[in-house]
């Protein structure tokens, strides 16, 4: 028989109320856990039901913290409105997020501090296709830099900068390129970080050109297979670290948008296929690798004139290149507003 251990004084409940509590609860685990077939089903059912709740609570958070403020003296305010920015963040509530970062633009913070919500600020913008007003608000808040937040100041021009660049104004970036060089002239590795932009920029907007090669199962890959999909299509190796510091990255974005039509195409540069097949053989990547062991050398890779890798190209449902690289906030965001703005236009 098993025993009960009381939990009496860690929760409060006495050990029969446990008792009654545990059973229907343990019996819908394992309802659940029957219906899954895979380790993969399971993790994104609990995935989803993790994202859930923690959306319920911050709804619940945010519900709380409005009506604190409208009772909390005028020194505690800003500290509050951090807090309700931050949970507006996590729930996607663009305007809300807007009018309370106005409202704490206005508390006279700290610079970083500023700095800190107007990126949060010009991530919804971004996402509500306001661009002008973000770059407007970046310009007017960027007539003097403060050396205490410059760092902030430049990822915020990033951030606008990458919006741009999937909305294929390429003109526009260049020029937002431009004022970056010489507003952060003092920045010792300025044409380090924007040299690389600046190149993948002739990327934009332009048919994704054709990719050559065989499956590991030896189909033939073909872009055309994947017409009206968000692709992307990644070139990495397994000796090149930076891409698998990348994987885990890439397979929640893959799972998390894949089933609204996002897919990934992997093309291997290695030469060694045991070592890929090593590798994958510990990691198990749920899209296709295209290998033919000619690495750099490969039709695919000559191309897209990979020279570095990891070297990423964002594909728009249309077929043109919406983002040559990484973005600046990682490929679920961008992912997410490509599926998005492809809805929006149907």
């Amino acid at each position: 028989m098993r025993r009960l251990i009381c939990l009496t004084l860690l929760v409060g409940l006495p050990c029969t109320l446990m008792a009654s509590l545990s059973a229907p609860a343990a019996e819908q685990t394992a309802a659940e856990a029957a219906s899954f077939n895979s380790l993969a089903d399971l993790q994104s059912f609990y995935a989803d039901k993790v994202k859930k709740t923690r959306q319920a609570v911050e709804a619940e958070r945010l519900a709380s913290l409005d009506v604190l403020l409208k009772k909390a003296p005028t020194s505690n305010k800003p500290a509050i409105l951090l807090a309700m920015i931050e949970s507006a963040a996590i729930l996607e509530k663009a305007d809300q997020l807007l009018a309370l970062s106005d409202e704490y633009l206005r508390s006279s913070p700290a610079v970083q501090d500023a700095w800190n919500v107007r990126q949060v600020r010009f991530m919804a913008m971004i996402s509500a296709n306001r661009l002008d007003d973000a770059k407007a608000e970046w310009e007017k808040a960027t007539q003097t830099i403060d050396m205490d937040a410059w760092q902030q100041v430049f990822d915020s021009a990033i951030l606008i900068a990458d919006g741009m660049l999937e909305a294929g104004r390429v003109k526009d970036v260049t020029e937002l390129y431009k004022t970056l060089r010489s507003k952060f002239s003092f920045v010792s590795n300025l044409g380090d970080v924007l040299q690389p932009r600046e190149a993948a920029l002739k990327w934009i907007g332009k048919p994704a050109p054709p990719i050559e090669g065989q499956d590991l199962e030896g189909k033939p890959v073909d872009l055309a297979q994947y017409k009206g999909k968000v692709v992307l299509i990644d070139f990495w190796a397994t000796w090149c670290q930076p891409c698998i510091i990348t994987m885990p990255e890439l397979i929640e974005t893959y799972k998390t948008y894949n089933k609204a039509g996002f897919e990934i195409i992997g093309i291997s540069l290695d030469q060694d296929k045991e070592a890929l097949n090593r590798y994958l053989s510990s990691q198990k990547l749920p899209w296709r690798i295209v290998f033919d062991g000619k690495a750099w050398f490969s039709p695919s890779a000559r191309r897209y004139e990979v020279q570095a890798i990891p070297a990423t190209f964002l594909i728009n449902r249309d077929g043109t290149i919406a983002v040559a690289g990484t973005p600046s906030k990682g490929f679920g965001p961008a992912v997410k507003r490509l599926l998005q703005s492809s809805t929006d236009k149907k």
